[in-house]
């Protein structure tokens, strides 16, 4: 056998009684066992290098700037969201005015494409 062949052996213990199951290329018996889906699989990805908080503060700042159009994006310095609270820095104060009048709707608003209870308040700086 070539020495880069790596195989598993499979063992199957019986009442003090020792079976040797066929002997399978490791590929092959790894693929059986750890078979997933590719939505598991980076599902996994994201909370193993816990990278989901990133990724969703990025998809909340694009639905941002697809919802409040462009005037209100350039007024936007920033947007993060900490412990289910969001928060918007604005540059206008008119503008951060007229927002904190809107702050139920906002949270609705991002709520809907994010998913209920994402964001339960709304900050604005």
């Amino acid at each position: 056998m070539p020495s880069n062949f790596s195989c598993f052996l499979g063992v199957f213990f019986k009442k003090s009684r020792v079976t040797l199951l066929k002997l399978v290329p490791l590929r092959l018996a790894m693929r059986k066992y750890n078979e997933q889906s590719l939505a598991d699989a980076l599902e996994a990805m994201l909370k193993e290098y816990k990278l989901k908080s990133r990724l969703d503060e990025t998809r909340v700042q694009t639905i941002w700037r697809e919802r409040m159009g462009k005037t209100i994006s350039t007024y936007t310095t920033e947007i993060t969201v900490r412990k289910k609270v969001l928060y918007l820095t604005i540059l206008s104060a008119p503008l951060k005015q007229e927002l904190s009048y809107s702050k139920e709707k906002i949270m609705t608003l991002m709520n809907q494409e994010m998913g209920e209870g994402y964001i339960t308040e709304v900050v604005i700086q």
